[in-house]
């Protein structure tokens, strides 16, 4: 299981915790910017919470929000910016039968108007909640060159 997030402070907290629960020899944790540190690995299952808050709507956020640092909620004007490079690359890093699970919360409107093809599997929370999406491996490479067309129209890296 590989683990990857940009924040050294988000790894410091993981790293704890992959200690605390003897994890440490079966977890990586990599610093780095999403697929970055996985050159040419492939994986069954990758299960991504990006930032998915649209700029302007990050000082509308609860109060209990005001404690995370912007690296973790801000995805550009309408909170794609990240889930889009994520459906653009995925694919390279997804075994044949392998799946993603992307949690895109309250972009996932601006998702299907972005990408109006995407086939994906919506589930639904016991408690409540929406805006997580299931796609298989062909659904992924399905969709990726679409999401790589408006990453470089928004000029996002890939």
């Amino acid at each position: 299981v590989d683990l990857i997030d940009l924040s050294p402070a988000a790894l410091g907290f993981a790293s704890r915790n992959l200690g605390q629960y003897e994890l440490a020899g079966r977890v990586r944790a990599l610093q780095g910017d999403l697929f970055g540190p996985l050159t040419g690995q492939q994986y069954d299952l990758i299960v991504s919470n990006p930032p998915y808050v649209a700029d302007a709507e990050v000082d509308a956020l609860p109060q209990e929000f005001s404690h995370e640092p912007a690296l973790a909620l801000r995805s550009g004007a309408d909170g794609l910016d990240l889930p889009l490079r994520i459906l653009a690359a995925a694919a390279d890093h997804l075994q044949p039968e392998g799946w993603l699970v992307l949690e895109v919360g309250g972009a996932a409107a601006s998702l299907h108007e972005a990408l109006p093809a995407i086939e994906a599997d919506w589930p639904e929370f016991e408690r409540g909640g929406d805006g997580v999406l299931v796609l298989s491996a062909a659904a992924v490479a399905a969709i990726a060159p679409a999401a790589q067309q408006l990453c470089r129209q928004r000029q996002l890296e890939i």
